[in-house]
């Protein structure tokens, strides 16, 4: 960025009075971008004003516009954003995310019947924290759909000693790690899993995905 934009940034914010929006991070986008994210007609909707905040110069104009005008998978009349469920998730977490992955996410369809949304099933209701942010949609899907390692037609989340780890810190891990740590097998018998064993199914509590 040239000094000239640089300076006609720094004016434009003080004159808006959102100094606070700068960073290192904006000074990559042009003076004419800047204006256009920050006069977009959706921060006069108090849900979303919140999310104007430094970390939305990670995220570009295209993103942001088609993020806050999502609709509804199950109601194309109304935006996501008005499902109560979703609201929480509205923090500036949100653009270190991109649309289709934000998209993908908050549309999957749910395993066992593809007419219902993942989220409809109380067991993962209480996922949808910002949290969910730190990860993407492949993660994300591939850890709500995991198969039971004993029983490929049932989900792993089926089993109740694995169902009580479904919170927000699952979001801490990807994938693979989720997948390794809840097929892993005895070391005394390879027909079994860790976690039949007794002396180890205490320590199934969420504070596992503070590990790998």
């Amino acid at each position: 960025m040239n000094s000239t934009e640089k300076i006609l940034i720094d004016i434009y914010l003080k004159k808006i009075g959102r100094e606070d929006l700068n960073c290192d991070k904006l000074y990559e986008r042009s003076y004419n971008y800047v204006v256009d994210i920050l006069e977009m007609p959706e921060w006069k909707d108090p849900r979303f004003a919140k999310l104007l905040t430094s970390t939305i110069w990670h995220s570009n104009y295209e993103d942001v516009k088609d993020i806050l005008s999502m609709p509804h998978p199950n109601d194309s009349n109304k935006l996501i954003w008005d499902d109560e469920r979703f609201a929480n998730l509205l923090t500036s977490n949100i653009w270190h995310s991109n649309y289709g992955d934000v998209k993908n996410i908050l549309s999957m369809p749910h395993p066992n019947d593809p007419k219902k949304l993942i989220w409809d099933d109380e067991r993962f209701a209480n996922l949808l924290t910002s949290t969910i942010w730190n990860s993407n949609y492949d993660d994300v899907k591939n850890i709500l759909s995991m198969k039971h390692p004993n029983d490929p037609k049932k989900l792993i989340w089926d089993d109740k000693r694995f169902a009580k780890l479904l919170t927000s810190n699952i979001w801490n891990s990807n994938y693979e790690d989720v997948k390794n740590i809840l097929s892993m097998k005895h070391p005394d018998d390879p027909n079994r899993l860790i976690w039949d064993d007794k002396r180890f199914a205490k320590l199934l509590t969420s504070n596992i995905w503070n590990s790998n």
